[in-house]
């Protein structure tokens, strides 16, 4: 007795396995290109998404990003009010020449300097008029 005939394991001809091996192999390349497809989904979904979050990261550092004048009139004002307290009660206070033309002693506090961004055309008398 044969395999074949047995019934428990049916062996196919030389024919038939061509069948079903050709049955296989279309099917296993079908789901190949299926999960390819997937995959290259998967890749240009996050990619657009990791771009998208790049775009408003860029954006709201840009509107959390302060003018370099703003950096520059705090950190006068910062010294300004840090030489106040001068053991000689010194008030003079010259800062980034170009930018600050400003100038104090003033004698009483109302009548301190504004400051201002624009300290080149600020001109400033000893009472702060």
């Amino acid at each position: 007795m044969t395999k074949q005939q047995t019934g428990s394991c049916h062996c196919p001809s030389q024919g038939e396995t061509g069948i079903v091996h050709n049955q296989h192999r279309r099917k296993y390349h079908t789901n190949l290109r299926q999960r390819e497809r997937i995959s290259q989904t998967k890749i240009k979904n996050t990619h657009t998404i990791s771009m998208q979050i790049q775009k408003t990261f860029n954006t709201k550092e840009k509107k959390n990003e302060k003018h370099p004048d703003d950096q520059q009139v705090e950190a006068f004002s910062l010294n300004y009010y840090r030489s106040l307290t001068d053991k000689n009660n010194n008030y003079y206070k010259s800062f980034k020449k170009n930018v600050y033309n400003l100038c104090f002693p003033t004698p009483q506090k109302e009548h301190w300097p504004v400051l201002s961004s624009k300290g080149s055309t600020h001109q400033c008398s000893p009472w702060g008029a």
